[in-house]
């Protein structure tokens, strides 16, 4: 082999880079981007990459969301509002957003709300110190304050 590699090996090492780091978990197309940019990579070298990448089916942003909607719903008991923010700061693309988002409705989110209640209070929180910890702690799972004050209410009717 020459001491020189070809622009095809060189997209080859790249997308073998790539899948090491997409091998420790999903991430999105500018996550994979950036980290192989980071690395010392040509930026055209890269752009063959990422194509390549995508034509294998290891990198698409909408499958990515997806994933991450359900699992940060499922496991973190996060709301719309917070995960929408950690997709976009990961760089998944807004159609991408869009489309994971699509799949659930405002009262299934709602519900979700009142589930996470259920798992951190015992009664329903009718003290204004109460009502205030409780949206406290909606909000900051990245739920929206009217689906907060929501979620109290509906507790509260579920525990009279």
């Amino acid at each position: 082999m020459s001491s020189e590699a070809s622009f095809d090996e060189l997209v080859e090492l790249a997308v073998g880079r790539g899948l090491v780091y997409i091998g420790f978990r999903a991430r999105t197309v500018l996550e994979t981007q950036n980290k192989l940019i980071q690395k010392g990579i040509a930026e055209e070298v890269v752009q063959g990459a990422i194509a390549r990448l995508i034509e294998m089916e290891y990198l698409d942003d909408r499958k990515f969301a997806l994933s991450f909607v359900e699992d940060r719903r499922d496991l973190d008991g996060w709301g719309n509002s917070r995960i929408r923010t950690r997709l976009m700061a990961l760089g998944a693309e807004r159609d991408a957003i869009d489309a994971a988002f699509a799949v659930e409705d405002e009262e299934t989110e709602l519900r979700r709300a009142v589930a996470f209640l259920n798992g951190r209070l015992t009664q329903p929180a009718e003290q204004t110190a109460e009502r205030r910890r409780a949206i406290g702690l909606l909000v900051r799972r990245g739920y929206t304050f009217e689906t907060a004050s929501d979620a109290i209410r509906a507790h509260a009717r579920a525990h009279s």
